[in-house]
C-alpha cells in the first residue's frame, strides 16, 4: 500500500464507522417502534392513494409498498403513510404488494395509532418480514468494509 493511501484507510474507516453507527441507531429505533405497535389502539383509516413503488435497479426493479390514509383521534384528523416500520425495498413484486392486497382509494381500513403521539401510526404493525435479517446481514457487510480497508 503506497503511503497515500495508507493514511486514508482511518479516515475512511471513521465515516464507514460514522455512517454505520448512524444506520444502526435509527435501524434499532424503527425495531423498536415497529414492536411497540402490537400494542397500539387500532383506529378506523380511509384510503387517500395506495400504490406500489417502483424503482429500476442494476439489474432488476425494486417494490416498495406505499399507501396514504387520513384517521380521527378526537377532534382531530391526521394522516399517515407507513405501511410498517423499516419498509424493506424489494425484487419481488409480489412481496411487495401483499401488505395492500384488497386496499382501494376511499376504503376504510384499519390502522394503528401510538396512544400519545397520535401522528404516529402504522398499517401493518410488529416487524417487517427479513427485518432483523437484513439489519444484521447490512452490518455484517459494513464490517466486512471497515476490516478490508484497515488490512489493506
Amino acid at each position: 500500500m503506497d503511503r497515500c493511501r495508507a493514511s486514508e484507510a482511518p479516515v475512511i474507516v471513521a465515516w464507514a464507522g460514522c455512517a454505520s453507527l448512524v444506520l444502526a441507531v435509527w435501524w434499532l429505533w424503527s425495531l423498536r417502534l415497529a414492536r411497540m405497535s402490537l400494542h397500539w389502539r387500532p383506529q378506523r383509516a380511509i384510503v387517500e392513494w395506495v400504490q406500489v413503488s417502483q424503482e429500476e435497479g442494476d439489474d432488476a426493479p425494486w417494490f416498495q409498498p406505499r399507501i396514504r390514509y387520513r384517521y380521527n383521534v378526537g377532534t382531530r384528523t391526521w394522516r399517515g403513510s407507513r405501511v410498517h416500520f423499516a419498509t424493506p425495498w424489494t425484487r419481488n413484486l409480489g412481496e411487495a404488494a401483499t401488505p395492500l392486497r384488497g386496499i382501494v382509494v376511499g376504503s376504510e381500513i384499519t390502522v394503528f395509532v401510538h396512544p400519545r403521539n397520535h401522528g404516529w401510526s402504522v398499517l401493518v404493525p410488529g416487524e417487517p418480514p427479513g427485518a432483523v435479517q437484513d439489519f444484521m446481514v447490512t452490518m455484517l457487510m459494513v464490517l466486512a468494509l471497515m476490516v478490508h480497508v484497515l488490512a489493506s
